[in-house]
């Protein structure tokens, strides 16, 4: 299953969604983002499945009083995001 996005033109297409593909089989979740102008590939984010679901399931288990400025809390939420997503 895949999801597509629009480029919006006000934001920085390096840091948005391209498409997202669920490949359930393979237990793999792939991120394409935008690319900047100029650019002709990026390597897409490729996402174990189990550790997205253990991540909601940890996530569901805490609180919420994790600060936003760390890198493990931001690749959580970005975690989160996917999951939402699936």
């Amino acid at each position: 299953m895949a999801q597509k996005y629009e480029l919006d033109p006000k934001k920085d297409p390096e840091n948005q969604i391209k498409k997202t593909v669920f490949n359930i089989n393979k237990g793999f979740n792939y991120i394409y983002h935008h690319y900047k102008e100029g650019q002709i590939f990026k390597k897409p984010v490729e996402i174990n499945r189990q550790d997205l679901i253990s991540q909601g399931k940890k996530n569901d288990n805490e609180a919420d009083n994790v600060k936003d400025n760390n890198d493990e809390s931001k690749k959580q939420q970005f975690y989160d995001m996917i999951n939402k997503m699936e």
